[in-house]
């Protein structure tokens, strides 16, 4: 046998029986072609070979620049009674939303589901900067339309952000499913401005108590200025989360809090430089870890020492928090809960499509690293 052909197909049957047996489940990546060719000491050749081969056999879907995704359904039993969508843009970028989409996934075998497969889906998934490029709402319209033609039951949608253009394409693709009278459920996130809500279910973490939890951690540690950090074009459960900091504060009247709630710069660079520059550091609550994440190395450069002149907060939980330099005190996102109970509310809004529409939101919990207390 040939050596070369002997490891493309000990590789393509390791890969095929991890699918198969449902380690790597639908709309997971796979490990770079660096990483496996470590792993089997063979040449990028040979695994791409290999990869190529599931792929034509419908196992994965492969994207220069994003890597190797499996593909196949869970459940391809035609007995299946619903066939649903979903249209996630972040899941590269944004960690809550892989363990809430491999959930979903792992959720069709009970619930008695299959998922819909697309291609632009993939693309939409693993390329979130072409949003900004303003291919985003092209892309998003044809998995829209896509999943129409498929006659898909229901849609698991989160709205974008980030963008000027991101109130226009939700809305666009929302316009798409309500034509076809095919029901949606949001993940994470409305689209509207808050208080208001759109005619869509929505799951989502509670984002009032976790504004609230952040900021009474933070009291209780003795700070009385608190600087809360937002970003142009966010999903408005930043102004969830900015609501539950100030209802903490509120709720303590026997002290004088404070807070300020500011903008980031085009860098974190500058961003640091404006807090040092103009405002009294004590704490600092981020929109998120991915913020925080970036802003930490920037404050220590500077001699800013956190915790103990400065304590930083993001919320999420992302498998990096606890990895850097000054582990991150971050607020979990209950993902597993979140779309075990977006299948629930999908599959009850497909049996029962005019009840009025329902918000779940769901407590995370408060995760306390040295990045608040020494």
């Amino acid at each position: 046998m040939n050596p070369r052909k002997g490891k493309m197909q000990k590789i393509y049957d390791f890969f095929k029986k991890e699918i198969d047996e449902g380690r790597y489940t639908y709309g997971e990546l796979f490990p770079t072609e660096a990483r496996i060719a470590e792993q089997f000491n063979t040449s990028r050749p040979t695994i791409a070979k290999a990869l190529n081969l599931l792929k034509k056999e419908g196992y994965v879907t492969r994207k220069a620049g994003y890597g190797t995704a499996v593909i196949k359904e869970l459940n391809n039993d035609s007995a299946n009674e619903y066939r649903l969508g979903t249209i996630i843009p972040y899941l590269k970028d944004t960690e809550i939303f892989e363990p809430i989409f491999g959930e979903i996934a792992n959720q069709a075998n009970d619930k008695n589901f299959s998922l819909a497969i697309d291609e632009n889906n993939f693309s939409l998934m693993w390329g979130g900067n072409i949003f900004i490029e303003g291919q985003g709402q092209e892309y998003a319209l044809q998995i829209a339309r896509k999943y129409i033609d498929q006659h898909v039951n229901g849609v698991f949608f989160s709205p974008l952000e980030f963008s000027e253009q991101a109130l226009d394409i939700n809305r666009a693709i929302c316009e798409q499913f309500n034509k076809a009278n095919i029901p949606m459920v949001l993940l994470d996130r409305d689209f509207t401005s808050f208080p208001e809500s759109s005619s869509h279910d929505l799951v989502s973490m509670n984002h009032i108590v976790a504004g609230y939890e952040v900021a009474m951690h933070l009291i209780e540690l003795g700070c009385s200025e608190i600087i809360f950090l937002s970003t142009p074009n966010v999903a408005n459960t930043i102004e969830q989360r900015y609501i539950g900091v100030n209802l903490a504060i509120q709720s303590v009247h026997d002290r004088k809090i404070s807070v300020k709630l500011l903008t980031t710069a085009p860098t974190p660079s500058e961003t640091v430089e404006m807090l040092i520059n103009d405002h009294s550091l004590c704490s600092l609550i981020c929109y998120n870890d991915a913020a925080a994440a970036k802003l930490i190395p920037e404050f220590l450069e500077r001699g800013v020492r956190i915790p103990k002149d400065l304590k930083v907060v993001g919320f999420d939980d992302v498998k990096y928090a606890k990895l850097l330099s000054i582990p991150l005190t971050t607020y979990r996102q209950p993902c597993i809960e979140i779309a075990r109970a977006a299948v629930s509310i999908l599959i009850e809004r497909i049996a029962n499509p005019q009840t009025p529409p329902c918000s779940h939101r769901i407590n995370g919990e408060l995760i306390i690293r040295q990045s608040t207390v020494e």
